[in-house]
């Protein structure tokens, strides 16, 4: 009798040792909250090529943040999916007809979601060393433009009409399919809470103009259908990157007695 109880107790020992291991590991739900600013980039040989009198590239900044669910299969490997709100653009100068230099702020609103797959090392350590790499899909949700231009506009010459002009919206793609890479280390606070720092980019493989935009000019009462882009011009590339910091909490299983 008292051999069958310590053998039970031995036995409850072992699973209640074997349930804290569990405890401790990764696999499961991650939820997590991220800020990410970034240095932002819209890319097109038109404008690399032009002079600096007509365009010249300037550092753009902006910032990105939002949330993620992941699901981890076991400690080193997991998918994570994204939802991000994030703010960015180009900024560049010209000169004006008074060859004044004029600021130009192009910014973009685009909800992102990408489906990163997630390597970590050991996630028991207080620091792991983390890559996470995979598609993303770009929602663009506005667009905003302005620039510190003081010369006067000439008014519109008689008899020549634009009618039909799209918005600045709809000169621009309303989805983008990109990829995103980040890489860095995860700070272990808690046993089911990590901080999460990364150096990431994301690239956008499709065009980020749409080179479809037109809208009618008359001339002297004859109408045409005229691109909203020059003719021949080459793709728009946006790419972003910078710091994301984070936290990510762990949902672990409930401990049963």
């Amino acid at each position: 009798m008292l051999f069958s109880f310590k053998m039970r107790k031995i036995i409850f020992s072992l699973l209640f040792l074997l349930r804290l291991q569990n405890l401790n590991a990764q696999e499961g739900y991650h939820l997590g909250v991220y800020a990410m600013p970034l240095s932002s980039w819209m890319l097109n040989k038109q404008d690399s090529d032009a002079s600096k009198d007509q365009f010249s590239y300037l550092r753009t900044y902006g910032m990105s943040g939002g949330v993620s669910l992941g699901y981890h299969f076991e400690d080193h490997l997991g998918v994570h999916v994204n939802l991000l709100y994030s703010s960015q653009g180009q900024d560049h100068t010209y000169k004006n007809r008074l060859q004044d230099t004029v600021r130009h702020q192009l910014r973009q609103y685009y909800l992102k979601v990408p489906v990163l797959f997630k390597y970590t090392t050991d996630p028991e350590l207080k620091y792991a060393f983390t890559v996470e790499a995979g598609p993303q899909f770009n929602f663009l949700m506005g667009v905003n433009e302005r620039n510190n231009d003081r010369a006067y506009q000439y008014e519109q010459v008689p008899f020549v009409y634009k009618t039909n002009v799209p918005s600045r919206y709809e000169t621009f793609n309303s989805i983008l399919l990109g990829a995103t890479l980040r890489t860095g280390i995860d700070v272990k606070l808690r046993y089911n809470m990590k901080m999460n720092a990364r150096i990431w980019v994301d690239y956008a493989f499709t065009d980020a103009e749409n080179k479809n935009a037109t809208y009618d000019l008359t001339t002297q009462g004859i109408t045409q259908t005229v691109n909203y882009y020059p003719k021949n011009r080459p793709k728009t590339t946006n790419i972003t990157g910078g710091l994301l910091i984070g936290i990510t909490y762990v949902l672990m299983p409930k401990l049963h007695y």
